[in-house]
């Protein structure tokens, strides 16, 4: 016999097994299946913070929103009264539907069964999530199980003013002997001429201001995609652009100190 036949050989002895594994054991396959995707979907959403459980239902939704290939459902959302930031805030239910596979002249059954997960406001608080050796916990699905809808984010969305950076620039080219010591009335005067936001939960987001001996530095906004800062350094008052990651937290970050910090220190780290 050849090599080429032993291997051809092998391939199906190897086919084989697999196919006595689905035929012997066809729940297993999909049982393995769900517990999988609900370990990564818990796992996703569980290092996150929120402040209620329906934030979490919101951020579940989305990441299966964007799975492919499993069958996943939100099908309950119960909220708890904690006592302190470690207590459950509450606990989302999650249905795994698989319809039946053929492999070969053998079935996989359909598959159906639902998983609870418990979150507080640090996250995901099973201990399984944390610990691969423990299985995500399996529970009697719901009555008529259907899919349930978060309530909508009602807090409040800070926002950078259109006008940010002219607003700034103005104050500080329109500095006088009051104004130049008082980081307090400088922001006051900024966001005096800030266009109000428009959106229903939208909150203007305030000037933050810093002296030093090099200059006056102006910062509105806390993320890289909303950062204005703008400095005014030897009587000039211009917009600052440090690598977007510089603004990341952790590092320079969207600070007042950040606009007048050494240019040097602003182009990106190597």
């Amino acid at each position: 016999m050849t090599l080429r036949s032993l291997a051809k050989l092998g391939l199906v002895v190897v086919v084989g097994v697999l196919l006595a594994a689905c035929t012997t054991a066809p729940a297993g396959f999909h049982r393995t299946q769900a517990r999988e995707a609900i370990s990564d979907l818990v796992a996703t959403v569980g290092t996150e913070r929120h402040d209620d459980i329906d934030g979490v239902a919101r951020s579940a939704v989305a990441v299966i929103d964007s799975m492919v290939g499993d069958s996943l459902t939100l099908v309950g959302i119960f909220a708890t009264e904690p006592q302190n930031d470690e207590e459950p805030f509450g606990v989302l239910i999650f249905r795994v539907q698989y319809s039946p596979v053929q492999v070969g002249k053998n079935y996989i059954d359909a598959f159906d069964a639902c998983y609870e997960a418990e979150f507080n406001r640090f996250g995901a608080t099973d201990y399984w999530v944390l610990h691969a050796e423990n299985e995500p916990t399996e529970v009697r699905c719901p009555e008529n199980p259907v899919a349930v809808t978060p309530l909508a984010d009602a807090s409040p969305v800070s926002v950078v003013a259109s006008n940010a950076e002219e607003a700034a620039v103005e104050v500080l080219m329109e500095l006088d002997d009051q104004a130049l010591n008082d980081a307090d009335l400088i922001g006051q005067r900024i966001q005096a001429r800030l266009d109000a936001p428009s959106g229903p939960l939208e909150e203007l987001a305030l000037p933050s201001v810093v002296i030093t001996e090099r200059g006056v530095g102006v910062a509105l906004g806390t993320t890289p995609r909303e950062c204005v800062l703008v400095s005014l350094i030897d009587g000039e008052a211009v917009r600052v652009r440090p690598a977007p990651i510089l603004l990341e937290k952790g590092e320079l970050g969207c600070r007042a100190e950040t606009a007048i910090a050494d240019p040097a220190r602003l182009g990106y780290p190597h």
